[in-house]
């Protein structure tokens, strides 16, 4: 019986964790890649705008801001377009898993690459804590399953439970009025 009671909660453990633990992994993935994409979008806005703001106050562009302006984004590749001349700065990142976001304003288009390591950090800490949570519901799970198996921890834990639900039980029978003698706790 012990031995049963917690098989079947580990296993009702295990499918839970199963069912809200994968999808909740993959939402969390989904939300550390699309804040890194949100990220390089904000920094291409920002190089874009810190240049034509400079351009609008009547201060000439030279290359000088506009590596300035790139200076600001380490570990990034930067391509700023003004009037068809392009100036790059930073290396272009190798491999194929490659973020990249473009800001145009009136005069600039800002180009911003990075590597995937600015979206695969967030995702390898989100799947630690998934995992991590998933662990300690299925230790939860054994715990209070090794406790509910035990016949003194089980019958102490659960009389007043097992009252409840009779007494609930007569109440939606309509049963409610009759007074049923309390029963012994152990």
């Amino acid at each position: 019986m012990r031995r049963r009671l917690l098989f079947s909660t580990l296993a009702v453990a295990v499918t839970a964790v199963v069912l809200f633990g994968l999808p909740l992994a993959f939402v969390l993935m989904r939300l550390q890649v699309n804040a890194a994409h949100q990220l390089v979008q904000r920094d291409a806005t920002t190089v874009a705008r810190t240049l034509q703001n400079r351009l609008h106050s009547g201060l000439p562009i030279d290359i000088a801001d506009a590596a300035s302006a790139a200076r600001s984004l380490p570990d990034r590749f930067v391509s700023i377009s003004q009037d068809g001349r392009r100036t790059r700065f930073g290396t272009r990142p190798r491999g194929v898993d490659t973020i990249a976001a473009s800001a145009t304003t009136r005069n600039f288009r800002v180009t911003v690459v990075a590597d995937d390591s600015v979206a695969s950090e967030g995702v390898t800490e989100a799947l630690a804590l998934t995992c991590s949570l998933a662990l300690l519901a299925v230790g939860v799970a054994v715990a209070l399953a090794i406790l509910q198996a035990r016949a003194r921890v089980r019958v102490r834990c659960l009389a007043p439970a097992a009252h409840a639900a009779d007494r609930a039980v007569h109440a939606t029978g309509g049963d409610a009025g009759r007074r049923r003698p309390a029963r012994r706790r152990a």
